[in-house]
């Protein structure tokens, strides 16, 4: 069975500073978070918001299990299909098929616009049958990347990232690469937690385990934010940290709301990227 496990607070920072390096932050108060067009937004105020093996990780922090409050979630060897479903409902990730989700922002200065469509299609992975997710990203209007991503939920409700088929094209719509691309259970990638059923602040997940071409992590930062979107404005939202030991110097920040999911992110290190929700599509 799919599962997550709890571990000391003080083997979890020993952890991540020993084996993967993973830093834990207290929570942080409560904000506000406005959107911003990029018209009413300076460059100045832009800069101020925006101011081993995986087997072996995974092994470590199994090695670190004792009581306690917070919970690392990593994928396990013991995955039965049967615990899985692509009936996708977790209120911070519901992936209701028929539905798309429409995000816009800016990218280094540039206009950025994603479609996130959850298709009636299903894929086997690792034996588990996962909900397919079309994910097409638009710069300055030209598709730049064209992605597909497998998701599946587990018995408990928490979502389960198994993978993506991924290609950036050029100005020509020409594919150059597919780097990023994995599956869980092949050349050992493992599945990770896209969202717990029940996140709390302090939470630290592996999102995928797909060292060395993926291997984003996720901490909870808090669980009260309040975000306003051009799709609304939003109280009690979950705001996680997004990170990866393959780019150290990058880190984003993330916001989810219940009953809608990701409603905005902003790169906070290593870039200058943000992303709001501006509109939800329901086939009917």
């Amino acid at each position: 069975m799919a599962k997550t496990d709890r571990i000391d607070a003080r083997v979890l920072r020993a952890f991540a500073e020993a084996v993967t390096s993973c830093n834990l932050h207290p929570p942080e108060a409560v904000g506000e978070h406005k959107w911003s067009s990029a018209n009413d937004v300076s460059e100045k105020k832009q800069k101020q918001i925006m101011k081993g093996e995986n087997r072996i990780t995974i092994l470590a922090a199994a090695l670190a299990l004792i009581a306690s409050g917070l919970t690392v979630a990593a994928a396990t060897d013991d995955i039965n299909p049967a615990d899985f479903t692509t009936q996708i409902d977790n209120p911070f990730f519901p992936l209701q098929p028929g539905t798309t989700f429409i995000y816009k922002g800016l990218k280094e200065g540039s206009k950025l616009r994603d479609r996130f469509a959850v298709t009636d299609n299903t894929v086997v992975i690792d034996g588990v049958t996962c909900r397919v997710v079309h994910d097409k990203v638009f710069v300055q209007g030209l598709l730049e990347e064209n992605t597909f991503d497998y998701f599946a939920q587990d018995m408990d409700g928490n979502v389960w990232y198994f993978g993506e088929d991924t290609m950036e094209l050029d100005k020509k719509g020409r594919v150059v690469s597919t780097e990023g691309s994995w599956r869980a259970g092949v050349n050992g990638a493992r599945p990770g937690i896209i969202m717990e059923a029940h996140p709390k602040v302090g939470d630290h997940y592996f999102q995928e385990n797909a060292a060395p071409v993926a291997q984003d992590e996720a901490t909870v930062l808090n669980l009260r934010e309040i975000v306003a979107v051009p799709f609304g404005k939003f109280t009690n939202c979950l705001k996680t940290k997004e990170f990866t030991q393959l780019e150290p110097d990058n880190v984003e920040h993330k916001f989810y709301t219940r009953g809608v999911g990701f409603i905005y992110g902003i790169v906070v290190k290593g870039g200058n990227e943000r992303l709001g929700l501006v509109n939800i599509i329901r086939q009917p």
